[in-house]
C-alpha cells in the first residue's frame, strides 16, 4: 500500500501527506515527483530513527526537534517572515509533540521529511541517514539516490548540447566515469554535416554551428538534438554493458523528452532532475 495516512486541513487549505512506501513504489514515483518540485524555499531533512523497543527510540524525537531548529536559522537567514518560518515547520513540529508519540513507535531505519509552505511528505525508510537539514529552492534529494538500486548503485547521464557526463552514484559519493566513447557537445557529434546547411543554436554561453538552412524550422533543430543524442545512447550502453541498475537523466527540461525517444538503455527512470547542467553540483 503506497499511502499509510493522509490528513487534510480543510481549514487552513493546507495538505499534510504522510507516507510510508514500499521502496519500488519509491523509485516509480515519489522521487520522481519531488525532482519537479520548485516552490522557495524547500525544506529537507533526514535523520536516522529506531524500531520500538530500541532505548535510542527516545532520542528520535529530540534529534527531530534539533534539525527543525536548524533549518528555522537557515529560513531566518533568507530573511523570512515569521509567520512563513512557522506554517512551513509546523508538520515537522507537530510530530515532536507528546500526542505523536505513536509515531515514534513504528520506524523504520530513516526518516526524510520534505516541507515547503502548505506542503510536507515524510517518508520512513530502510536506509539509516546522517542528521541532516538542507533548505533550498527545490529539495535535496542526495541522500535517497542509494535507493534507486537494490545494491545501492546507480548511474545519473548530465546532459548539455555542450557535451555529456556519466557518473556512477551511491548515497554517498558520486564518480565521474570516462565516457571517451560520447561526442563532446552537438557541434563534434555533427561535424561532418554538409557544411552548406547550417543554422545557429545557442548552447548556452556559445552559439554552436550545426546542420540545416537559414530559418530552420524547430523540427529541424529537434532532429539535430536527436541525432546527437543517439549518438549519446550508443555510448551510453557501450560503457554500461549488460547493466541493470537505474540510470537517471539531468538536464534542462526541453532536452529531456528528447533523450527519452532514442533511449535504448533498459532501466532509465521516467522523470530526471530538471538542472542547468554547467551549475549542476555532481
Amino acid at each position: 500500500m503506497l499511502f499509510s495516512a493522509m490528513e487534510i486541513d480543510i481549514d487552513k487549505f493546507e495538505v499534510f501527506t504522510f507516507m510510508t512506501i514500499s521502496i519500488a513504489s519509491f523509485i516509480q514515483s515519489e522521487l520522481e515527483d519531488l525532482t519537479q518540485i520548485d516552490r522557495d524555499p524547500c525544506v529537507s531533512l533526514y535523520m536516522p530513527t529506531h524500531p520500538a523497543g530500541a532505548p535510542s527510540v527516545r532520542e528520535d524525537p529530540v534529534r527531530l526537534k534539533n534539525l527543525v531548529s536548524e533549518a528555522e536559522r537557515q529560513l531566518q537567514e533568507r530573511g523570512l517572515p515569521r509567520s512563513t518560518i512557522d506554517n512551513i515547520l509546523k508538520p515537522a513540529r507537530q510530530l515532536i509533540q507528546p500526542e505523536n508519540r505513536n509515531f515514534w513507535q513504528s520506524q523504520n531505519q530513516g526518516l526524510a521529511l520534505f516541507l515547503t509552505e502548505g506542503t510536507s511528505y515524510h517518508y520512513r525508510l530502510p536506509q539509516s541517514f546522517e542528521p541532516l537539514a538542507v533548505v533550498g529552492n527545490r529539495f535535496y534529494l542526495k541522500p535517497l539516490f542509494g535507493l534507486l538500486s537494490e545494491d545501492g548503485h546507480f548511474y545519473i547521464l548530465a546532459l548539455s548540447l555542450n557535451g555529456v557526463r556519466l557518473c556512477r552514484a551511491t548515497q554517498h559519493h558520486i564518480e565521474e566515469l570516462s565516457f571517451d566513447r560520447a561526442p563532446q557537445g552537438l557541434a563534434e557529434a555533427l561535424q561532418y554535416d554538409d557544411p552548406e546547411k547550417q543554422v545557429q543554436i545557442y548552447t548556452g554561453g556559445s552559439s554552436t554551428t550545426v546542420r540545416y538552412g537559414q530559418g530552420a524550422a524547430a523540427s529541424d533543430r529537434k532532429e539535430t538534438i536527436h541525432r546527437y543524442f543517439q549518438q549519446v545512447d550508443r555510448a551510453v550502453c557501450e560503457t554500461l554493458g549488460h547493466s541493470n541498475r537505474p540510470l537517471v537523466l539531468a538536464g534542462v527540461d526541453y532536452l529531456l523528452p528528447i533523450y527519452r525517444e532514442v533511449n535504448s538503455y533498459p532501466t532509465l527512470l521516467e522523470k530526471g532532475i530538471e538542472a542547468h547542467i554547467p551549475h549542476f553540483n555532481l
